[in-house]
């Protein structure tokens, strides 16, 4: 019988990369990302290392303070794949909505109004 594939799953410092890859893309410094989602400097500075652990309600504090879905912050990237979901996508979407009850007034970046030019 053939061995299935493991699923590769988002470590602490697959996390962290992401968490910093969105931060300088948005030229936000570990201060001014720490002050968007209500953490510390230092604690933005340990999840980006990978050596913080932040949970779940942290980080989807981060993604909404970065612009984006925790989805986007869990994917990993691969050479062989565009993006492999961290466990299944069932699980993400899951995470999605208790985000989404949690901060009712967020809005996904997509489903954001743009103001009308007037």
């Amino acid at each position: 019988m053939p061995r299935q594939p493991r699923k590769r799953v988002c470590s602490p410092a697959d996390f962290g990369r992401q968490v910093r890859e969105l931060r300088l893309r948005r030229q936000l410094t570990q201060t001014a990302l720490g002050k968007r989602a209500g953490l510390s400097y230092k604690f933005v500075g340990e999840i980006e290392r990978g050596t913080g652990n932040p949970t779940l309600t942290t980080m989807g504090s981060l993604a909404a303070a970065l612009g984006c879905d925790l989805a986007d912050l869990v994917a990993i990237h691969d050479q062989r794949a565009r993006v492999l979901p961290l466990a299944d996508t069932a699980r993400v979407e899951d995470a999605v909505r208790v985000l989404q009850s949690v901060f009712p007034g967020r809005r996904r970046p997509s489903e954001r109004r743009r103001p009308s030019a007037s």
